[in-house]
């Protein structure tokens, strides 16, 4: 009994290390192929600098700039539970300490079905 005690805890740690992404130094956070991306302060993105999603965007791993496999960065945005670094990064446009949350009716940002900032659609009428 004891032996299946130890193996589903390595097998609990194993999943949330490729779940949210365990760095290493071998991975690198930036581009590595030369190619230029700016994200703005407010995790808005360049279209002028942006030509495409890189190669690294469907490899399964986290590596170029992306955030978390296969998203963020120059990919696709995250969905919500993944690790961010800018607005941007989240279908949510919510990226709090670090990852991104699932939009709500307070969290002072147009998303989701809302027609205006935190009102609309689910949040009831804006003002």
């Amino acid at each position: 009994m004891r032996f299946f005690t130890i193996h589903s805890f390595a097998l609990f740690l194993l999943l949330a290390a490729s779940l949210f992404g365990c760095a290493s130094e071998s991975r690198r956070l930036v581009p590595t192929d030369g190619s230029v991306f700016d994200s703005g302060a407010d995790g808005s993105r360049d279209a002028t600098a942006d030509t495409g999603p890189p190669d690294t965007c469907g490899n399964g791993m986290r590596d170029g700039d992306e955030t978390s496999a296969d998203c963020g960065g120059a990919c696709s945005p995250c969905v919500d539970g993944q690790m961010c670094r800018a607005p941007g990064d989240c279908t949510s446009m919510v990226c709090r300490s670090g990852y991104c949350l699932v939009a709500s009716c307070t969290d002072v940002v147009r998303n989701g079905t809302e027609t205006g900032t935190d009102c609309g659609g689910d949040c009831g009428r804006c003002p």
